[in-house]
Parts: C-alpha cells; sequence; structure tokens
C-alpha cells in the first residue's frame, strides 16, 4: 500500500522539503534507486532552540509538534531535509520496514556536531506514533562503523535495516529527516530505499486455517 517504495518512479508519492535526489550511482547498491536526503547549505532552518522557532514545514511535513521536535535535538539545528508518505494499510499490519545508509563529512567530530536523523511514523487521527532518533553521527564514528565513501562524503557506513511498528489497519504517515546541528560547512546525508510493510501473522494463521478448512470440506466424508 506504500507508493513508489523503491523510488524506481522518482518522488512520486512522496513529499520533499530541503535537498534531496533520486540517486542511483554511488549512493549504495550501483543501479538501485534510493531518496538521498542531505544537510547541504542553503536548504531549510531546521527545528530551532530557545527564541528560534522551529521550521513550519518541518513541523507540518512530518506532523510533529514544535515543542516535540525540539525535545529531540541533541544542539541547535540549522538547517536539513524531510520526506514524508501518507498510505493506507487496509489488513492488519504489524510493523514498516526499510532500509538506510548514512554518509558524512563529520567523522570524528565532537558531540555538539553530531548531525541527526528522525525517522518517524504516526497515524492520522492523532492516537498513535513511533520515532527513532538516530542521535549523533559521532556515536557512529565510536562504533567503527564508517567505510570510505565514494560519494561526495568522507564517510559511509554499510546499508542497514530498520523496523518501525504500526498499529494495524489504518492511514498512516510517514517520515524521515536528516539535520545538521550547530554548524553548516560539513553535511550528512541518509538515503532510504525498499519501503515495505510486514503483515500480522495471525492473518496468516487465519488465512492458512481457512485453506485447511476448505480442503477438509471437499474430502469424502466416511461412513464411520
Amino acid at each position: 500500500m506504500i507508493v513508489n517504495p523503491g523510488f524506481d518512479s522518482g518522488l512520486t508519492g512522496w513529499s520533499t522539503i530541503g535537498d534531496f535526489s533520486v540517486e542511483t550511482g554511488t549512493y549504495g547498491p550501483a543501479g538501485d534507486p534510493k531518496l538521498v536526503l542531505t544537510t547541504a547549505p542553503g536548504t531549510l532552518a531546521a527545528l530551532g532552540t530557545g527564541a528560534v522557532p522551529a521550521d513550519p514545514d518541518v513541523v507540518n511535513l512530518l506532523g510533529i509538534t514544535a515543542a516535540t521536535l525540539a525535545g529531540l535535538e541533541p544542539a541547535a539545528s540549522v538547517e536539513g531535509a524531510a520526506a514524508t508518505q501518507q498510505f493506507t494499510t487496509v489488513n492488519a499490519v504489524t510493523d514498516i520496514a526499510f532500509e538506510y545508509q548514512l554518509f558524512t563529512e563529520e567523522t570524528n567530530f565532537p558531540t555538539p556536531y553530531a548531525d541527526f536523523m528522525i525517522f518517524h511514523v504516526r497515524n492520522l487521527a492523532g492516537t498513535f506514533s513511533s520515532t527513532v532518533l538516530i542521535t549523533d553521527v559521532a556515536t557512529e564514528d565510536a562504533a567503527n562503523s564508517f567505510l570510505a565513501s565514494a560519494t561526495q562524503f568522507q564517510s559511509e557506513t554499510s546499508v542497514r535495516s530498520i523496523t518501525m511498528p504500526l498499529n494495524g489497519a489504518d492511514t498512516y504517515i510517514f517520515g524521515v529527516a536528516v539535520f545538521d546541528v550547530t554548524d553548516g560547512e560539513y553535511d550528512t546525508a541518509v538515503a532510504v530505499d525498499n519501503f515495505g510493510l510486514i503483515p500480522e501473522p495471525r492473518g496468516v494463521l487465519l488465512l492458512t486455517a481457512g485453506l485447511l478448512g476448505l480442503t477438509l470440506a471437499g474430502r469424502p466424508r466416511s461412513n464411520g
């Protein structure tokens, strides 16, 4: 039920702000389209801190309140990019799954400069939400997760898989955002791809039971 989950049709089905592109070259596996969001200079002001208000475009696009966003950011955000898609699940599903990869020029940087990413999913009714925060690039660096990158960035991680919970059949908005912290000189990017919905196991069991019932109903009955 997700439109264009692998970005084979460009940005069809997705809403975006900031610096973004669909790449098929050096970002991740060659020839596999993916959406790349960067903190390139001159994009949008990000979350804001203190007297600096959160960018309304970010708040409106992700559907997260300014207060919640301000509580998530590790330091003052100066620029970034975001993308979202609204989708409806007809049948009960338990999770949304996708792949992501980080790219950065900020290896060996102290924490106040560590850029961060947000993955967020919520339902339109406002009764359910789930957020994953990649707190900072420095954490990835400390774990020796970075390799030399063939992109414009200095370093990159491997492609990772992530699963986020959903709340059954409903209408949702998924959002991903990357933000530059403190400085606007050293950039970071996140690439996302291969979105999919994971069905509820109980639905599979019910389907199996239904098929078994049909099979038994078609068998001849014994006289005993």
